[in-house]
């Protein structure tokens, strides 16, 4: 055999070998991307709280006809008012006009689902954790036709302000009426009836095991209404 033969033969044999080191280079990296693209895939459906969240109020907001703040409780109350004016020369007083204004004023509270949080969420196991956001004073009106004026009278020579006085008592009345407006059975009743609502919607859809958890309002939404 000649120098020549074995020097090619070598050649051969070393291009050969380094095809099939590329070969197996590749085929690793084949596996190596297919691996990582599932992990990728795998980690996006168990670190998705957010999308979760999403979904979940797409479907609460859907069942209320797309209502990103719901309503879910009212009621009345009423603050009695007493204002007065009177007249005087220097320091005599020559009367005074009186007026008691019972005013009744309605208020709306409910939750913003678009704070809704679904903390845990299962759909295989027809599981599901809810933390509604603290319910807010949605609305605090007073209400003029079931409102009046008590009692109406003057002393001596006691100015003619009955309306000036009316005026005065309604915004001292719906004052009142907003300091009161975070109270305890308000705030009970809405948290009641969101979640009451809430899980019924989240049953229909599928979900067997609802945990809903309510907060209590922010303090500066009771510290704002009563300003």
């Amino acid at each position: 055999m000649t120098s020549g033969s074995t020097v090619k033969r070598a050649g051969q044999t070393a291009i050969g070998q380094l095809r099939r080191s590329i070969t197996a280079l590749l085929a690793g990296a084949a596996i190596l991307g297919l691996g990582w693209y599932g992990y990728l895939q795998v980690s996006q459906r168990l670190w998705a709280p957010a999308a979760a969240t999403v979904q979940v109020r797409t479907l609460i907001s859907g069942q209320l006809q797309n209502m990103t703040e719901l309503t879910t409780a009212k009621m009345s109350s009423k603050a009695t008012v007493v204002v007065s004016q009177a007249r005087k020369l220097g320091n005599f007083s020559l009367g005074d006009t009186n007026l008691v204004y019972e005013g009744v004023g309605d208020m709306q509270a409910g939750i913003d689902l678009m704070q809704l949080k679904a903390t845990q969420v299962n759909p295989e196991q027809g599981q599901i954790h809810i933390l509604l956001p603290p319910p807010q004073i949605t609305n605090v009106s007073l209400n003029v036709q079931r409102s009046s004026v008590l009692a109406n009278y003057k002393r001596w020579f006691g100015p003619n302000v009955e309306l000036e006085l009316q005026d005065q008592a309604q915004q001292e009345a719906l004052k009142q009426i907003r300091a009161t407006a975070c109270n305890q059975q308000l705030i009970a009743a809405t948290n009641a009836n969101a979640k009451q609502l809430v899980e019924r919607i989240l049953q229909t859809a599928g979900y067997q095991e609802v945990m809903i958890e309510t907060q209590t309002p922010q303090p500066e939404t009771c510290v704002k209404m009563a300003a």
